[in-house]
C-alpha cells in the first residue's frame, strides 16, 4: 500500500479508508469461475469439508508463488481476485483480496485488516477458525499461517462475507 501522506487530515483518511473498503469488496469476486476454480484446485489436496489443511494449502501456494509488484504511481488499484488468480502478482492489497476470495470460495469466513505504521499502510487477511473461535493471520509477510501480526495501528476491518461472528474485535 502507499506511503502515508503526512498532510492527510482525519477526515481525508476516513474517506480514503471508505473508498479502499469499497474497492476490496469489489475485488473479492467469489462468483467468478477463475477464483472458485483456483480455490478448489488448491483445497482438493485435502478433500472433504472445509478445514485448516485446505486453508494452509491455499496460503502456502500463494506465498510460494506470489510476486510483489507495485501499483501504478498515484493510483490505489486493487485487482479483482480472478485476475490475481491468473497473474499471482501485485501488492499486499491484491494478495489480501485474493486470499480472502479463495477462503470464501471454499466455505470459510475471512476478513481484511488495514493497518498503518509510521511509514506505510498494509493490508492482510485473517480467517475465522470456528472450532477455536479465533482469527488466524494469513499475512504473506508472516511467511506461515498464524505467523506474527503486522506491527502497526489497526485502522479498518473489512468483512467480505455477509455474516460477522460475535467474536470480532
Amino acid at each position: 500500500m502507499p506511503k502515508i501522506p503526512s498532510a492527510m487530515s482525519d477526515i481525508e483518511e476516513q474517506s480514503w479508508l471508505v473508498r479502499i473498503e469499497a474497492k476490496f469488496k469489489r475485488a473479492i469476486d467469489i462468483k467468478m469461475p477463475t477464483t472458485v476454480d483456483l480455490a478448489r484446485q488448491l483445497a482438493k489436496k485435502y478433500p472433504g469439508p472445509y478445514d485448516i489443511n485446505q486453508i494452509c494449502a491455499i496460503y502456502e501456494y500463494l506465498v510460494a508463488q506470489w510476486k510483489y509488484v507495485d501499483d501504478p504511481r498515484g493510483i490505489e488499484y486493487i485487482a479483482p481476485a480472478s485476475i490475481s488468480a491468473k497473474n499471482l502478482a501485485g501488492n499486499c492489497e491484491d494478495f489480501a483480496a485474493l486470499m480472502a476470495a479463495l477462503i470464501e470460495s471454499i466455505g470459510g469466513q475471512s476478513r481484511i485488516l488495514i493497518a498503518s505504521s509510521q511509514k506505510e499502510w498494509h493490508a492482510y487477511t485473517e480467517v475465522f477458525m470456528e472450532h477455536d473461535c479465533i482469527w488466524l493471520n494469513l499475512d504473506w509477510t508472516a511467511h506461515h499461517a498464524g505467523g506474527p501480526l503486522f506491527k502497526g495501528t489497526l485502522e479498518r476491518v473489512i468483512y467480505p462475507g455477509l455474516s460477522i461472528p460475535l467474536t470480532h474485535p
